[in-house]
């Protein structure tokens, strides 16, 4: 089953408030601009701030500046642009789907994709529909884990602490069963202690 991921290249050329084609000379001069704009000295009210904005413009000049390394960044750029295209139309097609199989699929691909309204949606739309329903009905072991861990965390965030409690302790119970999450399960746990904190 292939994991839809989000593009991970950052666009170097919005970071610069420039075109793909901008010449050398236009990259030099949008890199003067933003960098008076942006330099830490310049504001001293969001020192953090401005510094990750400046960073971020240091290292778009450098990669552009230089031709061979422009040259390399843009086949990058092009190669993760067709892979995001190609993964919006699995996902999109996988939205039209009736049959049951794809519909688990969805719900873990909405979560990956950290759609997780429509991702809680599909799983207690899964429930009311599947008489014994089980994730591990239609996906590995593995990736039925890591689908409860996004739906715990997905509850998580949108404020359902009971729900996502209840799923955090399930994943500890597998992993003494069946270890799947190794060093990660220390992350499960802290999240419980949170939320026990946040909630007494």
């Amino acid at each position: 089953m292939p994991k839809i991921q989000k593009m991970q290249i950052p666009n170097y050329y919005h970071t610069l408030e420039i075109g793909q084609h901008a010449t050398t000379e236009q990259i030099k001069q949008a890199f003067r601009r933003l960098a008076k704009r942006y330099h830490p000295d310049k504001r001293p009210e969001q020192p953090k701030r401005a510094e990750q904005i400046f960073r971020r413009i240091c290292i778009a000049y450098e990669i552009l500046r230089d031709p061979q390394r422009k040259l390399m960044y843009d086949l990058a750029l092009k190669q993760a642009e067709r892979e995001h295209q190609r993964q919006s139309w699995y996902l999109e097609n996988l939205r039209k789907t009736e049959r049951i199989q794809q519909k688990y699929e969805l719900m873990f691909q909405e979560l990956l994709h950290e759609n997780l309204e429509a991702g809680i949606w599909m799983y207690e739309q899964l429930q009311r529909e599947e008489h014994q329903f089980r994730i591990d009905k239609f996906l590995s072991y593995e990736d039925s884990r890591d689908c409860e861990f996004l739906i715990a965390e997905a509850y998580h965030t949108l404020g359902d602490y009971r729900t996502a409690i209840r799923i955090y302790e399930s994943l500890i119970l597998y992993e003494t069963r069946r270890p799947c999450f190794h060093h990660f399960i220390d992350e499960i746990k802290e999240r419980l202690k949170r939320i026990y904190f946040h909630c007494l």
